[in-house]
């Protein structure tokens, strides 16, 4: 794997500079959402799709936001953000040209699931975050370490095991692994899923033993088992890489020898993968806490976009709010017909 010496400039297309007037507290949870991720599985979730009278796809849209008011009546955040990738090539993909090249182009009304959700989330209230040169992970990252640093408790809502790496005690990770089941993971719930390897591994796992759904190799010829039990027993790449002859003294690692030559012969590549499997926590922008704080919103205004796309269900959904804070998800019935969309999986509804 050979990366490019000099990356192209990197051009925002959105630089929040803002500020944070209120004081933060630990009580108060932070729903961030990896946007992509979420409209991506609520497409191929729903057997039967969306179409409006006019011919327009909205299973998208209509599954995000299934996704979401299911979240926030469950988890009854205070603050909400959704991140999204842009169409400018990524850093990653300036350093290594193969990176996610494996993947083949979706139907483009998938695509046009996007400008829908964030036609829905503006009457909301629920500030979008984007960064041309970075992909949604980084902004993920930036923004819950930032919400981190101020006090607060983060949420992920993602689909992408990837960023399981942010995972830390003030920060947890609600993931979609399948047709409508999910599971939350704390640090001790990621140290399970990689055989005792914590939050802090993630990327240099996936550096070793690579990633296909990222198109990273990884290291040749070391497996899953032994990338572990070396990062377990000799700890983090510098202190790895610097003793690769104590992997022969690794009590029941079979091909112990041959798994020393192989990172001592592909240490450079290692290297190479783990900048690309290292999710960025400094992109430049600005958590706001109190434009993403999550309360009350013009609901008849929301009701009226969801009804444009016919999105009948979801506008049933929408919650009323008692003072300044969500109380309770309540469906508002008035002069909307109940529709449900065939396939929906029921730990969604």
């Amino acid at each position: 794997m050979t990366l490019a010496v000099n990356p192209p400039g990197l051009k925002a297309s959105r630089h929040l500079d803002m500020a944070t007037p209120k004081a933060i507290t630990d009580d108060q949870l932070f729903l961030l959402i990896d946007g992509h991720a979420i409209v991506f599985r609520a497409w191929f979730a729903m057997r039967d799709h969306l179409i409006t009278s006019s011919g327009q796809n909205t299973t998208g849209a209509s599954g995000f936001m299934t996704m979401l008011l299911k979240t926030i009546r469950e988890q009854n955040p205070t603050h909400i953000a959704v991140t999204f990738d842009t169409k400018a090539p990524t850093f990653r993909k300036d350093l290594f040209p193969a990176y996610k090249a494996q993947r083949q182009e979706v139907d483009p009304a998938l695509h046009e699931q996007i400008p829908i959700v964030k036609e829905i989330l503006a009457p909301m209230g629920i500030p979008v975050y984007e960064y041309d040169g970075f992909e949604a992970d980084d902004l993920i990252g930036t923004l819950s370490k930032q919400a981190s640093e101020k006090g607060m408790k983060t949420l992920i809502l993602t689909g992408d095991a990837d960023q399981l790496q942010l995972v830390d005690e003030k920060t947890s990770l609600l993931m979609y692994t399948g047709f409508g089941e999910m599971r939350t993971y704390d640090p001790a719930g990621v140290a399970e899923r990689y055989d005792g390897l914590g939050p802090e591994y993630i990327a240099e796992i996936k550096a070793l033993e690579g990633d296909s759904s990222d198109n990273i190799p990884g290291v040749p010829g070391v497996g899953k088992k032994s990338a572990r039990t070396v990062l377990a027993k000799l700890g983090h790449f510098p202190s790895l890489f610097s003793n690769l002859s104590e992997i022969e003294r690794i009590e029941g690692l079979r091909g112990a020898k041959r798994a020393m030559n192989l990172l001592d012969e592909h240490r450079e590549t290692a290297a190479e993968a783990l900048v690309l499997t290292t999710i960025v926590r400094d992109v430049p922008i600005d958590f706001d806490a109190e434009k993403s704080e999550f309360g009350q919103f013009d609901r008849e205004a929301v009701i009226k976009v969801l009804m444009n796309y016919e999105l009948r269900l979801v506008a049933n959904r929408m919650p009323r709010f008692e003072s300044d804070h969500l109380n309770e998800m309540k469906a508002d019935n008035s002069n909307i017909a109940e529709t449900s969309p065939k396939g929906l999986p029921a730990s969604w509804k």
